[in-house]
């Protein structure tokens, strides 16, 4: 089976139902078992996003009703990916073989933290000055303390 990570951010109308009910969490993961997927895994988390469910699905046609069907009530608005596991990634890009890891410079974007960021080499100074922060600094507007 595919797996699936579908990002969650509720409503109004669906914060006032988790409130008053937060056993209805369970009960939407049992429909969604109905709708022909699996909840492998959920979190509620701090952030744009309210909750991230792991599905395990036969296909995405399935994983596309899961969404439709839960999105119709009006409760929460969902953002649907597909998730390849990093084994199986590693695999079909190497052939079943080992590929060598590239060094690559950080980006910001990645999850890194802004301190430890750089610029991508080849920059002309002025372009860098424009970026918000080099490492070990930020750049930009500085607040008075």
């Amino acid at each position: 089976m595919a797996m699936f990570i579908m990002l969650a951010r509720l409503s109004a109308e669906g914060v006032r139902s988790l409130k008053n009910n937060p056993h209805r969490i369970q009960e939407v993961n049992q429909e969604v078992e109905q709708f022909g997927a699996r909840v492998v895994q959920q979190y509620a988390l701090l952030g744009p996003y309210d909750f991230i469910t792991v599905l395990e699905a036969p296909d995405p046609e399935t994983v596309s009703r899961v969404s439709v069907e839960l999105a119709s009530r009006g409760a929460a608005s969902y953002e649907t990916l597909t998730a390849i596991s990093v084994d199986e990634f590693v695999s079909r890009l190497g052939g079943g073989e080992d590929v060598p890891r590239r060094e690559s410079v950080p980006r910001r974007g990645m999850g890194l933290p802004l301190s430890v960021w750089e610029a991508p080499p080849g920059l002309q100074e002025e372009q860098k000055e424009m970026l918000p922060c080099r490492r070990g600094s930020r750049q930009g507007k500085t607040s008075k303390t």
